[in-house]
Formats: structure tokens, C-alpha cells, sequence
């Protein structure tokens, strides 16, 4: 019965705990060595390295093996567990190796699966399903599959679908429900519905003009870009309004002209108010004002050069701070994390710290975690159909007291394992401990009734 508590006493997990403080996560992407590198924060927001976990490596001229050459990464939604990919020489099964996270910030390996060659995306659409793409050269074979996750490391096929062209390119709707995928070749973006238990269903396919690489989409989830590579004029992005039902429609006088040479890849900043792009030739990041009335961005005239062509990385996000990476030593002896302060104005004036070394080959793909600014703001729906449903709304009402306690009734300790103790004096007071008890309960309680 709903919003009542169940029979769970204490639910066992195998999860980690989520990471106190915020924490980014890079792969690297070497070709005899796959690894995984973990960063933190100082106050001020400087990068720190952590460590670097090694996930497989061989000898030059030795044969090839499925842990190395570390691609895209993401983190849950719950900041519990990350995955990443291996874009290897193997033409049949691809690896995608398992995390937990520790409330330090730190990773440990919890296992791997295999999902058909090649994985160059993947993205958690819930703490339950994850989405990746399946790349190859014929498009008659490029699909996108779904994985049910189950702790700690099992991945359950749930569905696959064809992709269209070249599809490379996958990222979830914060509502859960949805995903898109870029296709090149046929230089479009289908879109699919996701269902609670991971099927897919194609719900809609927008032709985009160029090459629609890594959709980027808005934190409120309402706009969405596309980035087009060396189609086109070679500075193309488009862009598009997201509908209640993830729908797409072109925002009027897109495509926008990115200013740069051969665009990649884009991020908001944690407002909405800026969008990141980043482009492949000139290895630029350029900064854009972005009105999500109309949808149009303006160029702030913000511009950092991470180096020569194909220096630059990936591009992610924390609430005052934008990271970049530079991932080849071998063009022009950099590499590494950078990050700055977001400027209001869209400038990079504001380094923090310096450019720190992954100490793995080619780092490139981040993923970035920060710890929720109020943690009993969990849901912004009662309505398990409403796409608000679990998803933060910056306001304490009764949708996030009912939500928890609906988590807290199905033994979900992603959402519900809020502490380990009743005390606040007990180091364990606030942090997750993997079971589901009086103390998650009460921490709640103490939250939502302080308005946090």
C-alpha cells in the first residue's frame, strides 16, 4: 500500500556509500593500460589527485586484452556506482568495468560484464538501468541496449534496439524515462522511451542536419543541444526544446554558429545559465549565454585553448567550477584535469590551481559527483508516473516526504540510506551505511523538519 511503511526491518546492501564531498572521475584512455583516476577538492575548489586504479595493462606487441583503453564513465544518480567502457581492438564483447564509491571519494572495483563491441557510450538512466550504445562502422548493426543493474556488479540485459546510423552518443533525460541518440551517418537523434524494467520503445526520430554529437541537455531538462563536429560548416550546434514527454522540437533560428572549429561536446553550468562547448581542432572551450525562453545562446566571448588539435578531453560541471581535460602527452606534453571558477560573465579567469596530471595515459571522459546541496529534497512528484517523480525540485514538501517513504518501504537504499546512526555526535550520523533502519528514518526527520 502506498505511503506505508512495508516489513523491512534492516535491507542489506553490497553498495557503497556516496562520496561526502564532490569528486570527479576520470578514464584514461591508454592503449596498454586502461585505468581509472579519482580527483577531489580543496575548499577553494582546486583539484586533487587521489589515486589512480589500474584496470588492466599488457606490454607493448603482447595481445590485446579487454581492460584497457578506459572510455566513457558516469556516475548513478545516486553517486553509488560508476561504470565505465573499453574501446579496445576486440571486434566481438566489450568490457564495462563495475565501481562502488566510498564516502572519501575513493573507488573499489566491484567486477565486470561484457556487452557487444563497441561501448563508445554510456549513461545511467536510473540507479537501476543503464543505457549504452553498441558503435559499429554498418549502421545495420549499431544499436542502443539496456542493463538492469544489480548490485553490486550484475548487468541483466533488458533490451536492445537498432540506433540508426553511427551511434556513438547516448544521455539520459534527468526525468529518467527517456534517452538520446546521436547518430551520425544518418545525422539524426531518436529518441526512446525507457520503461521502469528497461524496455525501449522509439518514440521519436529528429533529423538534425549535422552531426549530432553527444547531446547535451539542460539540468531543468527542458533544452537540448547537439554538437556537429566537422559536418556542415564545421562550427555547427543545434538546438532543440524538450517536451513533458521528452519529446523534441528546434528551437527557432538554430542551428547556432559555435565559433570554434569542429564542436564535440557541451555542459551546462549546475544553473543552466552557461553552455560549455567544446570543440576537437582547435582544442577550444568555448562559453555561451543560454536563454531558455527562446533558446538561443549567445557567445559570452569566454575562450580557454587546452593546446594543439586532439589535446582536449571532456568537459563536466560542480556547482562554481567547470573541468576540462587534456588527454595527449604525446602532442604537446600536457595532460591532465584543469578547472575554473564559473564566472557569471562566461570568462576563464579564474583558474584553480593547476593543470593536475591523471598519471594514466590519455585521460578524456569525466564524470562528476556533488553531494546534494539539502539531502531530503528527494522528489518533486508524489505521483510515481510524474516525470518529477524522484527528481530534486529545490523545494521540502509533502512530494519528498511521502517519496522516502515509498523508498524507504521498497528496500531501495539508493534513495533511502540516508545514515548510519541516530547520534549526530557519531562519526556514522549522516553518512549511509548500506541498511535501511530507524536511523535513515530519523536522519530524515531531523533534515526535513530542519528545512535542508
Amino acid at each position: 500500500m502506498r505511503h506505508m511503511f512495508g516489513s523491512c526491518a534492516a535491507i542489506v546492501s553490497l553498495a557503497g556509500a556516496q562520496p561526502a564531498d564532490r569528486v570527479a572521475y576520470v578514464a584514461n584512455n591508454g592503449n596498454l593500460e586502461g585505468s581509472v583516476t579519482a580527483y577531489a577538492f580543496s575548499p577553494d575548489g582546486a583539484p586533487l589527485f587521489v589515486h589512480k586504479y589500474i584496470i588492466g595493462s599488457r606490454a607493448s606487441g603482447a595481445p590485446d586484452i579487454r581492460q584497457t583503453n578506459a572510455y566513457d564513465i558516469a556516475i548513478s544518480p545516486s553517486g553509488r556506482f560508476v561504470v565505465n567502457t573499453h574501446a579496445t581492438a576486440f571486434s566481438d564483447l566489450e568490457q564495462i568495468t563495475i565501481w562502488s564509491t566510498n564516502a572519501d571519494g575513493t573507488l573499489t572495483m566491484e567486477g565486470s560484464a561484457l556487452t557487444p563491441d563497441s561501448p563508445l557510450g554510456i549513461t545511467w538512466v536510473t540507479d537501476d538501468i543503464i543505457a549504452v550504445t553498441r558503435t559499429q562502422i554498418s549502421a545495420a548493426n549499431n544499436e542502443i541496449l539496456t542493463y538492469r543493474f544489480t548490485p553490486p556488479a550484475t548487468l541483466t540485459l533488458a533490451d536492445r534496439e537498432p540506433a540508426g546510423g553511427f551511434a556513438a552518443y547516448v544521455t539520459a533525460h534527468p526525468n529518467g524515462h527517456v534517452i538520446y541518440v546521436g547518430n551520425t551517418t544518418t545525422r539524426d537523434i531518436r529518441v526512446f522511451d525507457v520503461s521502469n524494467t528497461g524496455e525501449l520503445t522509439l518514440i521519436q526520430t529528429m533529423p538534425n542536419g549535422s552531426y549530432p554529437i553527444e547531446p547535451a541537455i539542460s539540468p531543468d531538462g527542458t533544452l537540448l543541444y547537439a554538437f556537429g563536429g566537422i559536418s556542415g560548416s564545421g562550427s555547427t550546434v543545434t538546438g532543440y526544446f524538450i517536451d513533458a514527454d521528452g519529446l523534441l522540437s528546434p528551437v527557432p533560428g538554430s542551428p547556432f554558429f559555435s565559433g570554434g572549429s569542429s564542436p564535440k561536446e557541451g555542459e551546462f553550468s549546475p544553473d543552466g545559465s552557461l553552455l560549455y562547448v567544446a570543440h576537437g581542432t582547435d582544442a577550444t572551450v568555448r562559453s555561451f549565454y543560454v536563454d531558455h525562453v527562446t533558446g538561443d545562446i549567445a557567445p559570452t566571448g569566454g575562450v580557454f585553448d587546452v593546446g594543439l588539435q586532439g589535446t582536449y578531453g571532456d568537459t563536466a560541471t560542480l556547482r562554481g567550477l567547470v573541468l576540462f581535460t587534456d588527454d595527449s602527452t604525446s602532442l604537446d606534453g600536457l595532460t591532465g584535469l584543469y578547472v575554473f571558477g564559473i564566472d557569471p560573465d562566461g570568462g576563464f579567469f579564474d583558474q584553480r590551481g593547476g593543470l593536475v596530471p591523471s598519471q594514466g595515459s590519455l585521460p578524456e571522459h569525466i564524470t562528476s559527483w556533488e553531494p546534494p546541496s539539502c539531502r531530503a529534497d528527494l522528489s518533486g512528484a508524489s505521483d510515481p508516473n510524474d516525470p518529477a517523480y524522484g527528481v530534486p525540485d529545490g523545494a521540502l514538501d509533502a512530494a519528498d516526504f511521502f517519496y522516502f517513504l515509498d523508498q524507504f518501504a521498497l528496500g531501495n537504499t539508493s534513495a533511502a540510506d540516508l545514515s548510519g546512526s541516530t547520534d549526530p555526535n557519531d562519526p556514522g550520523y549522516g553518512r549511509p551505511d548500506g541498511l535501511l533502519d530507524a536511523a535513515d528514518f530519523f536522519f530524515f526527520l531531523d533534515l526535513f523538519v530542519q528545512g535542508c
